[in-house]
């Protein structure tokens, strides 16, 4: 179900986003920034809410399982934004996990 919200809420956004957002790195589309937001807000949920090893690699698993969603459902550049995204909060946290999967 909240899957299926992120989809739609991604799918809606990214036709109608502005350029001026600030949350987005240069090599974002502006079509593109949703997924983008969606993704670093991922990150923060794992690395805030994620206390063990079970609950990381749960939320890993659900991260890859909408970055497919995004790049079937949507496109692959917002596939694309989404894992930026993450990479980017991970690397300005100093997030170990930003090395181990990027």
């Amino acid at each position: 179900m909240i899957r299926q919200s992120l989809i739609a809420a991604i799918t809606t956004i990214s036709l109608t986003a502005c350029e001026g957002h600030s949350n987005h790195t240069a090599d974002i589309a502006p079509r593109d920034t949703s997924a983008y937001n969606i993704g670093r807000e991922r990150a923060a949920y794992l690395t805030d809410s994620c206390h063990t090893e079970n609950e990381v690699r749960r939320q890993l698993l659900d991260m890859q399982a909408l970055e497919t969603d995004i790049r079937t459902r949507v496109s692959p550049a917002a596939a694309s934004a989404y894992r930026e995204g993450i990479r980017t909060y991970l690397t300005e946290r100093g997030d170990t996990l930003a090395t181990t999967l990027f």
